[in-house]
C-alpha cells in the first residue's frame, strides 16, 4: 500500500517494464550460456575420446614395438584424426597435435589446442573457446609371468574338463595374443591332483633318480617357500598322480594351448602342491630346473608382473607329510608367503564346496579376484576376467 501511495506521488511509470527488459537480458544471457556450454562440453567429450584413442595405440606400440618417435608420432596422429573425421568447423577445430614421449615409463602424452567459435556468446564480446587437452596413457600390463594351477583331479572327468580346457586356452589367446606385435608374456602349468607330475623336472627338483615323476611337498624350514630345490629338495612320497605333466613358462601359443588340451582328468587333491608348483614356475629362484627359454625373471624387475591362478573344484584332501600339517594349512601357509613375494593371486572355485571357497577367498589378492563358478558359462567368464585384468591398459588421466 505504501509502495503504491509512493507511486502516485513520484510518478513510477515504466518501472515494470523496466525491470521485464532486465529479466528478458538475464534470460536471453543464461540461454547463450547455456548453448555453448553445451556446445564446449561436446566439442571436449570427442576431443577427449581421441585423444585417449590415441594415446593407448601408441603406448602400446611403444612398450610393444619400441618404435621410433616419429613412427609413434603419425600413429598417435592416424588415430587421432579418424575418430575426428566428422567434426565440422561450427563444431570446433583443432589447431595443434603434439605427443609427449617417455620411453623409460612406456608412456605417452598427446596433446591438442582445439578453438570453438561461439554463437550466442558473441553477445558478450566472446567470439571463441580456446583450450589445450590432453591425454597420458602407460602400457602398464608389464611382461606378464602366469603360473597356471589347474585341477585334474577325478571329480573334474567329463564334461568339467572340457570346460577348463575351454576357459585356459581362451585366457592364454589373451594373454599371448601377438596380433599387435610380438608377446612378452609367457604362462607355466601346474596339473594336479593325488600329486604333480614334474615328469623330466622330478629329479631335478627333489635329487632323487626315479622312474615316475610324481613329486610331494618338502619339509623343514624352506617347506613354504619357493626356495632352490638343491638346497631344499622336494620328496617323492607317492607313485600315484596325474598322467599331465607340468610345462614351464612359455610364450608359444600353440604349444601352451596343446598342453591344455593334453589335460586328463583322475585321483584325489593335493591343493597345497599344485599352489607350490604354480609359484615355482615363475620363480626366480627355480632357474636351475627350468630350460633357458623358460626361466622366470627376478622379483625386482619392474618390467615383469608375476601372477598365479589357483583353481579347484574340490576339497584339499591329500598331503604327505604331517608335520606340515593338512593340505588346507599347507595352502594358506604358501598363499601367504606368494603375496609375500609380491606375486599377484588369482583364485577360481568351480563348483567347489564351501570349505575350498574359504581357503581360496583367503589366497586371492584382494577379494574382486576370487572367483566362485558354479557353472561352465561362469568358469568361462572368471578365466577371461582374469585375463582382460592381466593384459588391461591403465589411463592415467
Amino acid at each position: 500500500m505504501n509502495g503504491f501511495w509512493y507511486c502516485f506521488s513520484n510518478d513510477c511509470r515504466g518501472s515494470v517494464a523496466t525491470m521485464f527488459g532486465l529479466t528478458v537480458f538475464i534470460l536471453i544471457a543464461s540461454s547463450a550460456i547455456a548453448v555453448d556450454f553445451s556446445r564446449i562440453n561436446r566439442l571436449t567429450s570427442r576431443v577427449t575420446a581421441s585423444l585417449d584413442a590415441a594415446a593407448l595405440a601408441a603406448a602400446r606400440e611403444l612398450r610393444l614395438n619400441a618404435l621410433p618417435d616419429g613412427e609413434l608420432r603419425s600413429l598417435a596422429e592416424s588415430y587421432f584424426d579418424a575418430n575426428l573425421r566428422q567434426i565440422t568447423q561450427m563444431e570446433g577445430r583443432v589447431e595443434s597435435f603434439s605427443i609427449d614421449i617417455n620411453r623409460n615409463a612406456s608412456a605417452i602424452t598427446v596433446s591438442a589446442e582445439v578453438v570453438l567459435p561461439t554463437t550466442l556468446g558473441r553477445v558478450f564480446n566472446i567470439g571463441q573457446f580456446h583450450k589445450t587437452l590432453s591425454a597420458s596413457s602407460i602400457y602398464s600390463a608389464r611382461d606378464i609371468e602366469l603360473g597356471m594351477m589347474l585341477d585334474v583331479s577325478g571329480s573334474m572327468s567329463g564334461s568339467k574338463i572340457e570346460t577348463l580346457r575351454s576357459a585356459a586356452k581362451d585366457l592364454a589367446q589373451i594373454v599371448l595374443d601377438d596380433s599387435h606385435g610380438a608377446s612378452l608374456n609367457k604362462i607355466g602349468i601346474a596339473p594336479y591332483s593325488s600329486a604333480v607330475n614334474a615328469g623330466s623336472y622330478a629329479q631335478i627338483a627333489t635329487g632323487i633318480d626315479l622312474s615316475y615323476g610324481c613329486v610331494t611337498e618338502r619339509t623343514g624350514a624352506q617347506a613354504f617357500t619357493d626356495a632352490d630345490p638343491q638346497s631344499a629338495p622336494l620328496k617323492r612320497k607317492t607313485k600315484s598322480c596325474t598322467a599331465s605333466k607340468v610345462f614351464p613358462l612359455s610364450n608359444d601359443l600353440p604349444a601352451v594351448q596343446s598342453q591344455i588340451d593334453s589335460l586328463v582328468a583322475g585321483g584325489s587333491t593335493a591343493g597345497h602342491l599344485g599352489i607350490a608348483w604354480a609359484w615355482y614356475l615363475i620363480s626366480p629362484n627355480w632357474t636351475s630346473v627350468w630350460p633357458s627359454s623358460s626361466t622366470p625373471r627376478s622379483y625386482n624387475d619392474a618390467e615383469v608382473m608375476k601372477a598365479v591362478i589357483i583353481m579347484t573344484d574340490g576339497e584339499f584332501n591329500t598331503a604327505y607329510e604331517s608335520s606340515n600339517g593338512n593340505s588346507a594349512q599347507q595352502s594358506l601357509k604358501l598363499c601367504s608367503n606368494i603375496k609375500s613375494s609380491g606375486v599377484t593371486v588369482f583364485s577360481v572355485g568351480f563348483e567347489a564346496p564351501g570349505a575350498a571357497l574359504s581357503i581360496l577367498k583367503q589366497c586371492a589378492s584382494k577379494s574382486s579376484y576370487f572367483f566362485d563358478a558354479r557353472n561352465e558359462a561362469e568358469l568361462s567368464s572368471a578365466f577371461r576376467r582374469i585375463a582382460n585384468e592381466l593384459t588391461g591398459l591403465r589411463l592415467t588421466m
